[in-house]
């Protein structure tokens, strides 16, 4: 069966990850990898446990979630095994996320709906323990998703290529960082350092040269 390459190639994956994980962490280096909090429709996880999710009884989803449209528009257990430190992305979709018809064509026909908040983490804590987690925490955060940053005790994030195309207090800025953030040069939805760098004005870079 075709499924059974798929569990032969996964067991050989796992066998020679958990081999350089082991090589890492004797080398006082730390793996950090991605965590999306949404499950692909045709994944696995979905596929086995159908019960679990908003299904219609054909099997297609009733809602898909995400967030509204922005400047871009467009199991944790597994993942505490594949890396030290996650970083949870998806704007902290668990406090809110954005619900859209599964048939919309557009994301803006989508309403708000609240997530599980603290109780998800809380019950990760129970059953394996504490994990290291950094917030992805960009674009239009409100308090509620900064509050649940903060009672998880994770890390938000701030992106040098943001930093300098506005005013002072823009919290990208290096004055602005604050001592829970990671910091990045930029993230997987920026241009390389290079090609940042080749696309600004004279005034953006000498306003990148003052700090």
């Amino acid at each position: 069966m075709q499924i059974d390459v798929f569990i032969a190639e996964h067991f050989l994956f796992q066998r020679q990850w958990q081999k350089v994980c082991t090589y890492a962490q004797m080398k006082g280096i730390k793996i950090m990898g991605d965590m999306p909090i949404y499950v692909g429709y045709h994944s696995a996880d979905v596929w086995a446990n159908k019960k679990m999710f908003l299904l219609d009884r054909s099997g297609f989803p009733v809602l898909v979630s995400g967030v509204p449209p922005d400047a871009f528009s467009e199991l944790v257990n597994y993942g505490a095994v594949h890396f030290i430190i996650g970083r949870l992305w998806g704007k902290m979709g668990l406090a809110g996320f954005w619900a859209v018809p599964a048939e919309a064509k557009v994301a803006m026909v989508g309403n708000w709906k609240a997530g599980p908040r603290k109780a998800f983490f809380d019950a990760i804590l129970k059953v394996i323990g504490k994990i290291d987690i950094i917030a992805e925490d960009l674009g239009v955060i409100t308090e509620d998703v900064v509050q649940l940053r903060k009672a998880i005790g994770a890390p938000g994030m701030a992106v040098l290529q943001f930093a300098f195309g506005s005013g002072p207090d823009n919290p990208h800025l290096l004055h602005n960082h604050e001592q829970d953030q990671v910091v990045y040069t930029g993230t997987h939805d920026n241009d390389t350092v290079v090609g940042w760098w080749d696309s600004l004005g004279e005034e953006e870079k000498s306003n990148v040269g003052l700090h």
